[in-house]
């Protein structure tokens, strides 16, 4: 966390419930009630293996960014950065990701004042740049069914910081693999 002016916390608690089943394993999960018989179209939380289909989902993909600026523990991530446009940069990423991966329901936790509050629309952007990341975001935000962001202040990080040192510990544990992302275009130039 040395270095790094702002973090971002992310905590995608319907994760689990959104990985849909593969195609043909529905039949596997089928359970019947009085009034008819039932299956699951997406995993169920209770499955032995979806904490694990999960992990594997969220590693594979953040793999560009894992070890760079971001870390990742089962739903929850964190992101670090040093200004707004890399707030933005970090929180344009995380929503893309949870769309691409079909989150419905998403509470993103941030400790900048600055672009929670121009997210949800309390503050004004008063500079072109942070307006076009700031549209980039409205936009990828109108595709979820309930978004929240939340302002956390930094004194009450302690979950970040728990979820910061436990990631640390696991990536000394890999093989040295560090996986870059360079975007050749701001975000908001896409």
């Amino acid at each position: 966390m040395a270095g790094h002016e702002r973090l971002s916390f992310m905590d995608a608690y319907s994760g689990y419930n959104q990985i849909l089943m593969k195609e043909g394993d529905e039949a596997y999960t089928t359970f019947h009630s009085d009034q008819e018989n039932f299956c699951y179209l997406v995993m169920p939380f209770g499955l032995k293996n979806t904490g694990a289909t999960y992990q594997r989902m969220v590693n594979k993909l953040f793999k560009a960014q894992i070890g760079r600026n971001t870390e990742v523990y089962m739903d929850d991530m964190l992101v670090k950065t040093s200004n707004n446009e890399v707030e933005y940069e970090a929180l344009i990423a995380r929503l893309r990701t949870a769309k691409a991966i079909q989150v419905k329901r998403l509470i993103v936790r941030d400790d900048s004042q600055l672009v929670v509050n121009q997210v949800n629309r309390h503050y004004e952007t008063k500079d072109n740049r942070m307006a076009a990341y700031l549209e980039v975001a409205k936009s990828l935000v109108s595709s979820f069914d309930a978004f929240e962001m939340r302002q956390v202040p930094r004194n009450e990080n302690e979950k970040v910081d728990a979820l910061s040192r436990l990631s640390t510990e696991a990536l000394a544990q890999l093989d040295g693999s560090v996986y870059i992302e360079l975007l050749s275009k701001h975000s908001h130039q896409v």
